[in-house]
């Protein structure tokens, strides 16, 4: 007969909980691989395999089972009972190593047929199982061994226990003090009135505001007329069931953010898992621990306010974007706000300015009832060419229009949606100029500026205002390429940082602009639409100009043979005009902005 073993119960818990602790890594790594191999194999069509896979992964299953029952309670008198604890190791260990030996049977046999099954793929994962396996039949026996704990041996029960010992005290410990955290608005649904009246008191003992629902429609009626953070909803009930109450209101825009956890007598796997997939929060089973409840309505208020965060957060984006952004980037960025960076970030961008000519004067000379109508609806028809276009504006000054692409979404190809804004607000711009009102006004055309380069992105204004615009040179440069156009006699001047990126577009060389207060020249160059980029007229031009590029004494009798040919071209007369003067090469001075 054996010594009794005399262990407090906390302590017996304890070894338990170690053991337990100890085989589930390697049980769950078993029933992992079992159930991949067999989905392997089903996915190939090996037919001849799969009744004998089936048999591991029944095995590993029940090696799972056996694990999760070693907390039973009549499990744990056996193993300490006075005089059967050698015994009872001796049928532990046998009811594991059958599994285990199953497993193990089963899986080497496949291992050896595996090339004739044309299934050598599958041979690390057999090789896997096997090895978890192997290893946890040779620390069977040191593991299951409880009969040398004697009353007041606890300090030989080794390290790993102590600390778990001391674990379940500290849990103790945290779920009696921790969980007096935040209150909500809950609604208890429940057929059953005293399952209502005594989860509702205990509730508003802990804080909460609650009201009940007797069924699902009434619930399904509160929800629709007043605000909840959670709702604790029974599965099983007559007319519309818990099942159909949840499925009803995640299908709600307005309902779906509202946590539910169902409470049910129903202790079944597969309506625990319908129930997570259709979206529950969690599943308590009745009758419920008090303090895990308390632990489960923690967490459900918590998440609801995790989720109240990021719908004030997506309002706050759609709020602050809509008016410069199209509809479609605002929802990607409400989708995914990472995608915005509100500090501040160095990006590549292009840049589009636009500015119509002769405003001061249009304003001068007409009285403001009869311009403004007119301005209001040219600059509609611009920011919605530029949303069309998925840009960002960053301001309308006056009459002008500036605005980028690249961000806040990262946009690979942002100059060529530039260069296609561009292009589509000149269009537009010289459409809006031939309406009856904007002729008997006197309006002018649009002149447009693209340049592309870094610049910083972000919200420089701050919580109390929010401006998100770009900063950098890109930005002045963008301007001065608009401003150029005066110069130039151009509607559209495009910086070859910008032209270099668009092989898709056609366009001359206009030349090296020495921009009022750089050092450096800029390449620019005009677009082209397609019907002129094969004419006879560019292709003259081009010639003309690589005589220009090269100080060709013949550059000036070129354009001066393109002038009369072509006496309406801008930059022929630009350069005709510069050659003229004695100068020479592509070079370009302004002198204004």
């Amino acid at each position: 007969m054996v010594d009794a073993v005399d262990i407090d119960a906390l302590t017996q818990q304890a070894l338990l909980i170690n053991l337990r602790q100890k085989l589930l890594a390697p049980v769950d790594a078993l029933v992992g691989y079992s159930e991949l191999l067999q989905e392997q194999a089903e996915e190939a069509n090996l037919q001849e395999m799969l009744a004998d896979l089936g048999q591991i992964l029944t095995a590993a299953r029940e090696l799972s089972k056996q694990v999760d029952r070693l907390l039973d309670e009549g499990v744990s008198q056996k193993l300490f009972e006075h005089s059967d604890v050698k015994q009872a190791e001796r049928q532990l260990r046998h009811d594991l190593r059958t599994p285990i030996n199953a497993i193990k049977g089963y899986g080497e046999m496949l291992l050896e047929d595996l090339q004739e099954f044309s299934a050598e793929n599958l041979r690390p994962d057999f090789e896997k199982l096997l090895k978890e396996t192997n290893r946890l039949l040779s620390e069977l026996d040191s593991l299951v061994n409880f009969s040398h704990y004697n009353k007041g041996a606890m300090e030989s029960v080794g390290e790993d226990t102590t600390s778990i010992t001391q674990l379940i005290g500290a849990i103790e410990h945290v779920e009696e003090s921790n969980l007096r955290g935040e209150t909500g608005r809950i609604l208890v649904v429940d057929d059953i009135e005293a399952n209502r009246d005594l989860l509702s008191r205990r509730l508003v003992k802990e804080g909460h505001e609650v009201e009940t629902a007797s069924d699902g429609r009434e619930a399904l009626l509160m929800l629709e007329q007043e605000g909840f953070d959670l709702v604790l909803l029974d599965l099983m009930m007559p007319g519309m069931n818990g099942f159909e109450v949840l499925k009803r209101m995640k299908s709600d825009p307005e309902m779906r953010n509202v946590p539910v956890i169902m409470v049910s007598a129903l202790d079944e796997t597969d309506s625990v898992v319908r129930c997570i997939e259709a979206g529950a929060q969690d599943y308590l089973l009745k009758p419920f621990d008090p303090i895990l409840l308390k632990a489960r309505i923690a967490s459900g208020l918590e998440s609801k306010q995790w989720s109240d965060d990021e719908r004030r957060q997506k309002q706050f984006i759609k709020q602050a974007f809509s008016r410069f952004l199209s509809p479609s980037v605002v929802d990607q960025l409400v989708d995914d706000p990472s995608k915005l960076s509100l500090g501040g970030e160095r990006l590549d961008i292009t840049c589009v300015f636009t500015d119509l000519a002769g405003f001061t004067s249009l304003i001068e000379s007409n009285e403001p009832a009869a311009v403004l109508p007119v301005l209001n609806r040219y600059l509609d028809g611009l920011c919605r060419v530029f949303l069309e276009h998925n840009g960002t504006i960053d301001k309308i000054v006056g009459d002008a229009l500036h605005g980028f692409f690249g961000a806040p979404l990262k946009q690979p190809d942002h100059a060529s949606r530039a260069m296609r804004c561009a292009l589509a607000l000149n269009d537009y711009a010289r459409s809006f100029q031939t309406q009856a009102d904007a002729t008997a006004l006197g309006f002018g055309s649009t002149r447009i500026g693209v340049h592309s380069g870094l610049a910083v992105v972000g919200n420089f204004g701050g919580d109390s205002f929010f401006d998100y615009t770009a900063h950098g040179d890109v930005i002045n440069t963008a301007a001065r390429m608009e401003s150029a156009n005066k110069h130039l006699g151009t509607t559209i001047c495009v910086s070859g940082d910008t032209a270099s990126r668009c092989p898709e577009i056609a366009f001359r060389p206009i030349g090296q602009l020495l921009l009022k207060g750089k050092a450096q020249s800029i390449e620019a160059f005009e677009p082209l639409g397609e019907e002129n980029a094969q004419s006879p007229e560019i292709a003259s031009y081009l010639d003309a100009y690589q005589l220009m590029e090269k100080d060709d004494k013949n550059a000036l009798l070129a354009f001066t043979d393109l002038a009369n040919r072509f006496p309406d071209d801008p930059l022929v007369v630009l350069h005709v005009h510069r050659l003229a003067q004695g100068q020479k090469g592509t070079l370009v001075v302004l002198d204004e902005k």
